[in-house]
């Protein structure tokens, strides 16, 4: 009796990230190639394609978690929050590019 053991290398589920999608179809099969696309108004930081390699007998995807942030710049809305000052009473942030001027916010602790 002849038995045949196929092993199937398989890397872990890839999400598309928050504001963004995966391009076409993604399989988890040894060597696939994965992309990703950010959506309308967002960028993205760092690689937008991954593979699905084996490393020291462990599956695994290629670079690092894909990221899509919001673009600054005029006309594109509101930008990144920034984190101005803190105190144990009020937190004041600043939200660059807002309409075009820099507006702040003031939230209170309870």
């Amino acid at each position: 009796m002849l038995l045949l053991l196929h092993l199937v290398r398989i890397c872990e589920n890839l999400l598309a990230p928050n504001n963004g999608i995966i391009v076409g179809v993604c399989t988890r099969v040894y060597l696939s190639v994965c992309r990703m696309s950010c959506n309308e108004g967002y960028e993205a930081t760092g690689i937008v394609e991954r593979r699905c390699v084996e490393n020291r007998g462990y599956m695994m995807w290629t670079g690092t978690p894909w990221l899509c942030e919001g673009k600054t710049g005029e006309g594109r809305g509101a930008g990144t929050i920034a984190l101005v000052n803190t105190n144990k009473s009020e937190t004041e942030c600043t939200f660059p590019n807002f309409l075009q001027n820099r507006k702040k916010a003031i939230a209170k602790k309870n």
